[in-house]
């Protein structure tokens, strides 16, 4: 246990002293997060695991989703997705950021993925690339929700609020603005 403990201190000290680009996170507004995603999903996490890349020296969480739904990507279908993110836990040894997303089995998420010319896809923005899809008791309904960020105020211009439930967003709501969204995107490029 000390020498866990010992490890976990080390890396955390040496990732402080890496610089970092996300040290700081703004507020990616969805038209944002739609544009820069090459493909968003509706599904399930069936799988997560952690493993050290190719030179030992950082450790990536691998994410698999099983697909329940495409709202943005190519039109050939597809089951599954398997993203990536830095940080997890890989033996006694662990590494943390603050920006990185909670996933965990079984849970339903919309994600935003991008590749950009790697290997892997990556959540945009973060763990602001990841929305989860679970039940509300109060409505009755499936909403939308995401940790630090109030997705009822990123869905403020498209009026999808429902006054007898504030501060919710459904889910049939936040995947027909996306889809909007996509399509106006869509449009611009054409012309």
């Amino acid at each position: 246990m000390k020498r866990r403990n010992w490890l976990l201190t080390l890396i955390m000290v040496m990732s402080l002293t890496i610089p970092s680009a996300h040290a700081l996170m703004v507020d990616v507004p969805l038209e944002t997060a739609v544009e820069e995603a090459e493909l968003i999903v509706q599904g399930k996490i069936s799988r997560t695991w952690a493993d050290w890349n190719e030179n030992r020296d950082l450790i990536h969480t691998y994410v698999v989703v099983l697909m329940n739904d495409l709202l943005k990507g190519p039109g050939q279908p597809i089951n599954q997705v398997t993203f990536r993110f830095v940080g997890g836990e890989v033996g006694e040894v662990g590494l943390a950021e603050s920006d990185m997303p909670r996933l965990e089995v079984g849970e339903e998420v919309i994600v935003f993925l991008h590749k950009r010319k790697e290997k892997y896809y990556r959540l945009v923005g973060e763990y602001q690339g990841k929305y989860r899809v679970e039940a509300d008791k109060l409505s009755r309904k499936r909403i939308v929700t995401q940790a630090g960020y109030s997705v009822a105020r990123k869905l403020e211009k498209y009026h999808v609020q429902d006054s007898r439930f504030p501060g919710r967003v459904f889910l049939t709501d936040f995947k027909r603005v996306v889809r909007e969204i996509v399509r106006e995107q869509q449009l611009k490029q054409r012309k």
